[in-house]
This record gives C-alpha cells, sequence and structure tokens, in this order.
C-alpha cells in the first residue's frame, strides 16, 4: 500500500507520518514536495530513505506568496499515476493527518470497500489539542503531548471531510476532501495534529495571503479560526465538543 503525501514547508511530524502509516502496512511512501529539489527541505526528507521505500517528487512549483494546496492537485495526480495507478488502493493524507480505522490496517479497510463495491473511504477531522487547550512543540509521544480531541475544524467553518483511500484509478481533488467515485463514509477518524507551536502565527500568515489571492473561504473562514485559538483552544467552548482522543500509539 502505498501513502501520497504533500509537503510545503514543515516536517515535525514526518518522522511520526513514516512510523504511523507503516505500522497500519504501508510498504511505499510517495512526497509531494512543494518546488521539488528547491525546496529547502528536500535533502532532511530524502536521508528518510534509508529506512522506507520513499519517492520524492514536485507537487507544484511557484514563489510561496501565489502557494495554495488547490495548485498542488495536478501534480498529486502525476503522482498517483506514476506509483499507484495499477495498484489497487492508495492512501492520501497531509503530513498532519493520521487515519484511524478502529484498529484495522490499511489493506483490512480496502479489502472490505472493494468487496462491498466501494471505490474511495471516507474519514471525518478529529483535531487533535493538548490538555490544557496551548499550542505545544512537536515532541515526545504524540498521544501524550495531544491527548484530547475536539471539533475546532468545523466550529470554524473549515472543511472537515476527507477522503483516505481511494482505488488506484480515482483522481485526487483538492484538499482531497471529496472525489468523483462510489464513497464509504464516515469509516475512519483523521486524527489532525495541527494545533501544534506556531500554528497561530501560521494561519495569519497563510489568511494575509490566501486574502491577497481572493479566496472567497479564507476571507470568511479564517478570521473565525483565528478568533477561536488567538489564546489557545478553549476548552469551556462546548461547541468544540472536547474529549478524550483515542490513542494511536504515537
Amino acid at each position: 500500500m502505498i501513502v501520497i503525501f504533500p509537503v510545503c514547508d514543515r516536517i515535525k511530524l514526518l518522522p511520526y507520518f513514516l512510523r504511523y502509516y507503516s505500522s497500519l502496512g504501508a510498504d511505499e511512501f510517495a512526497c509531494a514536495l512543494y518546488n521539488g529539489r528547491k525546496n529547502p527541505l528536500f535533502e532532511e526528507i530524502l536521508s528518510f530513505r534509508t529506512q522506507y521505500n520513499l519517492h520524492i517528487d514536485t507537487s507544484v512549483a511557484c514563489c510561496f506568496e501565489s502557494y495554495r494546496g488547490a495548485h498542488e492537485v495536478k501534480g498529486l495526480n502525476v503522482i498517483r499515476e506514476t506509483y499507484a495507478s495499477k495498484a489497487r488502493w492508495y492512501c492520501i493524507a497531509d503530513l498532519d493527518e493520521f487515519h484511524f480505522f478502529n484498529g484495522k490496517n490499511l489493506m483490512d479497510i480496502a479489502s472490505e470497500a472493494e468487496q462491498a463495491g466501494y471505490e474511495a473511504v471516507h474519514g471525518i477531522f478529529f483535531d487533535r489539542i493538548a490538555a490544557d487547550g496551548t499550542f505545544p512543540e512537536i515532541q515526545g509521544s504524540l498521544d501524550n503531548t495531544f491527548p484530547m480531541v475536539c471539533d475546532l475544524s468545523r466550529c470554524a467553518g473549515l472543511a472537515c471531510r476527507k477522503i483516505t483511500m481511494a482505488k488506484g484509478h480515482v483522481q485526487i481533488t483538492a484538499g482531497h476532501h471529496s472525489v468523483e467515485a462510489n464513497i464509504w463514509r464516515n469509516v475512519a477518524q483523521v486524527h489532525h495534529f495541527k494545533w501544534s507551536a506556531g500554528v497561530y502565527e501560521m494561519m495569519v500568515d497563510k489568511y494575509r495571503r490566501y486574502k491577497s489571492q481572493g479566496l472567497p473561504w479564507a476571507t470568511h473562514q479564517l478570521p473565525r479560526l483565528l478568533e477561536l485559538i488567538e489564546n489557545g483552544v478553549d476548552l469551556s467552548n462546548p461547541k468544540l465538543n472536547t474529549r478524550e482522543a483515542a490513542r494511536l500509539g504515537i
């Protein structure tokens, strides 16, 4: 099973990501890297080839001010066609997305989906946060550092549906929120480890860039998110539905 994952400018989660998906049965990885070999993270990512069957290909080449995830779609599908078009299934995930299938591995889910006539598997964001609502550094055990989940993305009005796996012929779409295929819905918890040190500043910059690019959704939704995370996550907010997270073993 191959896991395709786009990378832009942060890879602190990469060792966790590779270990986790390997534990779910992944035996091949394809990194879709912004600006490819010119990305300053290229050599560090390349070093993981000593431990993993890892491909690194360019997702999109552009200046950072004009970059956004939707621009990666063409490159992601070139990568899918190169490495996964002849495979039964592929897994797709951002580096901060850890798909959890209640203890089942990737091939278990692919087999069940195929037997039921599905071409893609769907999941919902479970936003992982620290027990006190702060944004800690990525370090140590992620299960211990981010022991809670909440519905932060949903409360901000952001897309929180994800395609986690699909058959090799199914095209990847922007943000991999949906696909043109027969979808098995609500199968996975997509544990979302975005809410760590520096996330507020990163989202402020994203709001600035996306607003200058004229993206309507960013103009409306990112200010709502910034308000929700300005002083950390307010655990007393009932709309967030904060609860204990399943432990992923990471």
